[in-house]
């Protein structure tokens, strides 16, 4: 009588487990995007341009996802590509560190000193934009420009 059980508990066993796993998700590995961020408008080849992307309001400005120091060219211009992106929708910060000093130097006021600039051409009114406003969706490649203004 055991044995025969312990067959029935087999054989249903045998039949439950592919339609168990049938209906349990399976977990696959998230779409990676890249985005390829240009920027104009530096006013010379000094220093780098530091650029960072941010994937949510809470680190916007603090703690990027990725970031890189990028070179000038003669024309006041240059390009970064980010790969391996997860997220599909990002905010981008651009500042020309002339003084490579890792940071925005800020002068009277608190009034930044060097060129900025972020996507969508975001604004701020009294300091940096919100996260909401330089917001770029990514479906699987993007492409933005940003001009850099302030000082």
């Amino acid at each position: 009588m055991r044995r025969y059980k312990l067959s029935i508990l087999a054989a249903m066993s045998a039949l439950w487990l592919p339609a168990a796993l049938a209906d349990e998700e399976i977990e696959t590995a998230p779409e990676e995007r890249t985005l390829t961020v240009s920027f104009i408008g530096a006013p010379s080849q000094d220093g780098v341009m530091m650029i960072a992307v941010f994937d949510n309001e809470e680190d916007f400005l603090k703690n990027a996802v990725q970031y890189q120091n990028v070179a000038i060219d003669t024309a006041g211009a240059g390009q970064a590509v980010f790969l391996s992106l997860a997220k599909t929708q990002y905010a981008v910060s651009i500042i020309h560190d002339e003084d490579e000093n890792g940071k925005l130097s800020l002068g009277f006021l608190g009034i930044p000193k060097e060129k900025y600039g972020f996507s969508n051409g975001a604004k701020g009114r009294f300091g940096p934009p919100d996260y909401e406003d330089a917001v770029i969706d990514i479906v699987e490649t993007a492409s933005i420009e940003i001009s850099l203004g302030g000082d």
